[in-house]
């Protein structure tokens, strides 16, 4: 996730994670803060609204 910013691939996987218990929804967020910089605005945006609805 942090070499890789096609959305296409990286959305379906933070939704992935996002359906786990708290401990991996926390790894999730931390994974995301630390590669958000790297990724396409477009992905960004994506991201952003799909964390602001499962948190």
């Amino acid at each position: 996730l942090g070499s890789v910013g096609r959305r296409k691939f990286i959305v379906p996987m933070y939704q992935s994670m996002l359906e786990g218990d708290e401990k991996r929804q926390a790894w999730a967020k931390k994974i995301y803060m630390e590669s958000r910089a790297s990724y396409h605005p477009l992905a960004q945006g994506t991201l952003d609204a799909l964390f602001a609805e499962q948190m």
